[in-house]
């Protein structure tokens, strides 16, 4: 197993060099993890290595995930605006969702970049009222029978979907 170890500042201990790095400290064939609580945690062996790297992976593929999600969800919102007829409201409707339909991923996509936990929450909350919205408009197209319900209903359920993870994603960051 091969370990990228990048550039950091060496501390030279009694028999044990060390690194200390932005994210892991390496000593000689243990590694540790870094918290924000705590920088003395307890070393773990060359399998647990693998099994904190597989765990990034994880949460790597994971954010990949709901963004892809979220990106098939204003495609799909888009595809249902293009058959909304040529109405005031219809149009009025339209341009709400078009927007409200495809910021959540936009929204997403920066609080992965967030400056700070409270700019990441900042972020999820809005993301979660695009979601919000959109269900709304969504509603309004259904009670005014728009588009068939066949079309409408699995966008109901995803939106739906999206708004529980938003809200439970907030919660866990926010540690409620």
């Amino acid at each position: 197993m091969s370990i990228r170890i990048p550039e950091g500042k060496v501390e030279r201990g009694n028999t044990e060099r060390r690194l200390r790095l932005p994210d892991w400290i390496i000593l000689t064939e243990k590694v540790r993890k870094k918290t924000a609580f705590d920088e003395k945690t307890p070393l773990v062996d060359g399998a647990g290595v693998a099994e904190l790297c597989l765990k990034k992976d994880m949460e790597k593929a994971k954010v990949q995930a709901l963004e892809q999600r979220l990106i098939q969800f204003g495609v799909s919102l888009l595809k249902v605006t293009e058959l909304l007829p040529d109405h005031k409201a219809a149009k009025h409707i339209e341009g709400q969702l078009v927007r409200s339909g495809t910021a959540p991923a936009l929204i997403y996509a920066e609080a992965q970049s967030a400056e700070s936990k409270a700019d990441f929450l900042h972020k999820m909350k809005m993301g979660l009222k695009e979601l919000r919205e959109t269900f709304v408009g969504l509603k309004f197209i259904d009670q005014m029978a728009w588009v068939a319900q066949a079309d409408l209903a699995p966008l109901l359920k995803e939106n739906d979907e999206l708004i529980s993870i938003f809200v439970a994603s907030i919660k866990t960051a926010s540690g409620k």
